[in-house]
């Protein structure tokens, strides 16, 4: 079954409304931006997983994964603990859509 990709990004960008709850109007436009990101190489991985060791696309994850946690932490409503709050959380929902895989933390 096919992953809805604009499903997956809805749910990601809901998951980090959430966990920044009123810091999210802030933030929103790059949080929004930087989501979108990951959700493009989360599709790029599904669709390229067989030429990819899980070291590869751990690295691709986890370099997103910090640039969407430094775009948060460049507001200064956002504290680094929220910040790492709300990269997990939306690295949850993708990790969701690709079963499969498994991301190491960082």
């Amino acid at each position: 079954m096919a992953t809805n990709w604009v499903q997956v990004r809805n749910s990601a960008i809901g998951a980090a409304e959430n966990s920044l709850g009123a810091s999210w109007d802030a933030v929103s436009s790059g949080a929004t931006a930087q989501i979108g990101a990951l959700i493009q190489v989360a599709q790029y991985i599904q669709q390229n997983e067989a030429t990819f060791t899980s070291d590869q696309y751990n690295s691709l994850l986890a370099q997103q994964k910090i640039a969407f946690q430094n775009t948060l932490t460049g507001y200064e409503a956002i504290g680094i603990a929220a910040a790492q709050n709300a990269a997990s959380a939306v690295m949850s929902v993708i990790l969701a859509a690709l079963p499969g895989l498994i991301f190491s933390a960082i």
